[in-house]
């Protein structure tokens, strides 16, 4: 889970932060003494363009990944009948994720001093620049949705797959650590960790809003999103090993550094999202045709998605300590 961004095992980290994912390529002191002009204001300021290039990065993963996330929920697993679910919240959504990531871009710019406009054409923004256009894309389809423009179903879904796949791969262009190792393993596992993760995540919040307005259907929901998950949780946790393998010289590097160091701690909340989605999965999802064990599993349910929220918390601190 976020590069994410991102319910996610031995994570990528450069890629969950980022985008379940996470690898920030928004420039920090190291990166930016390679021949670009240094950052005009002091170290205190430097350091508050630096939180805000995190906290905007982190954003866009989260959001990103949870919106991507709970479409491919309602559409796949509670076969929601609307051409597009929630299009009022989707717009929202997408209107934020947008603002962080010219946010960001507008934060390298600071830290390069260098003009917005050159910032854009920059390679530390590919990132931004994909997801801001990829969640504009989003937010225009579900206005249309919402006017009344689009009544064809099934062709608009397709055309759905656009902003959502740019989403998901615009932490692979971000150029820093997914360009450790070989390039197009890393950015593969990266597009696949971030897609689990966002179905992952989806998943769960999908599953607290069914518990909320559609209990009669919950039960049958749940049992279909069990299945979708075991699969989703296992490509997290493999595309994860892969990309921090890629990282890693050695396995005292998770002992020796910070960014290893900081890597057992978001092994260790996938872990506990991993364990409450298991026993959803073996003990609770069966007896949900009790009201009781359904007002219980809404109260659970929010729990992981707290737990998954850390876990893309931790893999944006991951980028910040990237080796």
């Amino acid at each position: 889970m976020a590069n994410e961004g991102e319910g996610t095992l031995a994570v990528s980290e450069p890629v969950v932060a980022t985008s379940t994912t996470e690898v920030s390529t928004a420039p920090r002191p190291g990166d930016v003494d390679t021949g670009a002009p240094p950052p005009a204001s002091g170290p205190s300021s430097s350091s508050g363009i630096d939180t805000v290039n995190h906290v905007s990065r982190l954003a866009q993963n989260l959001l990103g990944m949870s919106v991507v996330g709970y479409l491919i929920f309602a559409i796949a697993c509670w076969r929601r009948e609307e051409i597009l679910p929630a299009p009022r919240v989707s717009i929202a959504v997408a209107m934020v994720i947008a603002l962080a990531g010219l946010l960001e871009i507008v934060t390298i710019s600071r830290q390069l001093d260098i003009t917005f406009r050159d910032a854009v054409s920059h390679q530390f923004s590919r990132s931004p620049l994909i997801t801001t256009c990829a969640a504009s894309v989003l937010a225009i389809a579900a206005l249309s949705v919402l006017t009344n423009q689009v009544r064809s179903r099934s062709s608009f879904r397709a055309l759905l797959a656009l902003p959502c796949l740019g989403l998901l791969v615009a932490p692979a262009f971000d150029g820093h650590a997914v360009s450790m190792g070989p390039r197009i393993l890393h950015a593969l596992s990266d597009v696949v960790h971030m897609g689990s993760t966002s179905i992952w995540i989806g998943s769960v919040i999908g599953l607290a809003v069914v518990a909320r307005i559609d209990r009669r259907q919950l039960s049958a929901v749940a049992q279909r999103t069990a299945k979708v998950l075991m699969g989703t949780v296992a490509a997290v946790v493999l595309s994860g090993v892969v990309m921090t393998f890629i990282i890693i010289d050695d396995l005292s590097s998770l002992t020796d550094s910070t960014w290893g160091r900081i890597l057992i701690v978001k092994v260790v909340t996938v872990l506990t999202a991993g364990l409450i989605g298991a026993v959803h999965h073996w003990r609770v999802v069966p007896r949900l045709a009790s009201r009781h064990v359904q007002i219980k599993f809404q109260r659970s349910v929010t729990i992981e998605f707290a737990v998954l929220i850390a876990v893309i918390a931790v893999s944006s601190w991951l980028v910040v300590a990237m080796p």
